[in-house]
């Protein structure tokens, strides 16, 4: 990070501090967690987004009138000894469902919500409630002291992806072979996602990765070539807000690096941690099976400056035209993770008593039903940062 954005940080959090000693608590350490994600690659400041640690951002505009701070010069020195490392913190296992699958968390007004496909071949979902410690609230029933989870079926659901907006908590579908609806976690309303305007040639594809920034919603379409789609609310109408390349069909089947986790705005960036396919010869119960997809996470970021109908006072410099930034735009980064094999979905990227957090679904060797897996987990992460 420059000398500017850091002092602008510092500035940033004086302004808090005058406001209460609870908010500058939770505000600085939240900024400093995603600082995390904006120091790591190489940086340029436009925006800065102070997280508020409840579900909403309050963005503020860089102050390029300050001074350069004498830290600045030490910068690359400790940026050359950090990297990003995922830390176990809890299974989370619903109880009378061991299928349970691709587990998403979402805070909406400091509530955690969790929702899972109930099993690797159903295209039906639930969403529940969790405590703090990432375990399943169970409710009395009737007079008898028996507890049961509280569960909210979401039809026509398959590995949803979940977002905040308008303060309200919203699932998306991600089966390609249907229309694509997205609904309320309390299963009231849905909205059908209309493509009409992205051409008949359009591919649905999977593994969108939705984000709300300047209360628009939008979606990565996909990560390369990066295309993002704006979706008008309730209408739900899909434009392309940004195609990094000028095909009018891509080969989505192909694509190594995709998308897994929604994603977040920090800075002057949109962040989110994707999972690349890897093919390797692994063994599966005493079977052997070659060239067997594999699936790892990794980190992918790209400008907010790509945004060219919402970011006002980016300059644009033609982005959509300009090769070199197509080639350039989005960029990726690899995580320290404990995964040696199989299949390792991230599903969900949250804030959550002022920590970063990132869920994974895994599969000991292929999440397919031909597969004998010997066990199949949702785990939550916490992300750090470590001296290497």
């Amino acid at each position: 990070m420059d000398a500017r954005s850091q002092v602008h940080l510092v500035s940033c959090s004086s302004f808090i501090r005058r406001k209460s000693k609870r908010t500058t608590v939770c505000a600085f350490t939240c900024a400093i967690v995603l600082l995390l994600l904006f120091t790591w690659f190489s940086s340029s400041s436009l925006l800065e987004v102070v997280p508020n640690c409840a579900t909403k951002n309050v963005q503020v505009l860089s102050d390029e009138k300050n001074p350069p701070s004498p830290r600045s010069t030490y910068q690359p020195l400790l940026e050359s000894f950090v990297t990003l490392k995922m830390t176990k913190i809890a299974d989370v296992t619903i109880e009378n469902e061991p299928e349970a699958f691709f587990l998403a968390i979402l805070p909406v007004n400091g509530t955690l919500f969790g929702s899972y496909r109930t099993s690797l071949t159903s295209w039906e979902t639930n969403v529940i409630e969790l405590g703090h410690d990432f375990k399943p609230l169970t409710t009395k029933i009737g007079a008898v002291e028996k507890k049961s989870i509280k569960k909210i079926r979401i039809p026509k659901t398959e590995d949803g992806r979940v977002f905040v907006f308008d303060n309200e908590g919203w699932i998306v579908d991600n089966h390609f072979q249907h229309n694509r609806i997205m609904r309320t976690l309390n299963g009231r309303r849905q909205i059908e996602l209309d493509t009409s305007r992205l051409g008949n040639a359009f591919d649905r594809g999977k593994n969108w990765s939705p984000f709300v920034f300047g209360n628009n919603l939008f979606f990565v379409y996909s990560l390369s070539p990066l295309r993002v789609l704006r979706c008008s609310m309730p209408e739900g109408k899909l434009d392309w807000e940004f195609k990094a390349d000028k095909e009018n069909q891509i080969d989505i089947g192909g694509m190594l690096k995709r998308g897994g986790t929604n994603a977040v705005v920090y800075g002057a960036y949109v962040y989110g941690i994707g999972r690349e396919t890897k093919y390797e010869n692994i063994e599966c119960m005493g079977k052997r099976h070659p060239k067997t997809a594999q699936h790892y996470p990794f980190l992918w970021r790209f400008p907010l400056e790509v945004m060219k109908n919402t970011t006002t006072g980016f300059s644009q410099s033609n982005a959509q035209d300009e090769v070199s930034m197509a080639n350039s735009i989005i960029q990726f980064r690899d995580i320290v993770h404990p995964f040696l094999s199989g299949v390792n979905d991230p599903a969900s990227l949250f804030v959550f008593n002022e920590t970063l957090f990132v869920t994974v679904s895994s599969c000991s060797c292929a999440c397919l039903p031909g597969f004998a897996n010997s066990w199949q987990n949702n785990s939550v992460f916490k992300i750090d940062l470590m001296m290497t």
